[in-house]
């Protein structure tokens, strides 16, 4: 999958499982420091946590609960499986 469409793909999920009690957010990792890619929900001023990694990404949030985070880990884990555990080509 091509880097674009894999972004756009992302960041779909993250508008699906973000709600208004909560902030999703991409970035790539770029050495030690992280691009801000696109993300959405409200911001909290909370220390953002790394929910999940994967290849050069990851997502952020704040104020995530548990029940977010487990959807938020089924949607990747369909999204990877359709390109078989690849993020870009």
């Amino acid at each position: 999958m091509e880097r674009e469409i894999f972004i756009s793909k992302v960041l779909q999920v993250l508008k699906k499982c973000s709600t208004k009690d909560c902030k999703l957010w991409l970035a790539e990792s770029h050495g030690r420091r992280w691009a801000y890619i696109g993300g959405y929900g409200e911001e909290y001023f909370l220390p953002p946590e790394k929910v999940v990694t994967f290849g050069k990404f990851a997502i952020f949030g704040e104020n995530v609960t548990d029940e977010i985070r487990e959807s938020l880990l089924k949607e990747l884990g369909d999204l990877l499986e359709e390109n078989d555990g690849k993020e870009t080509l």
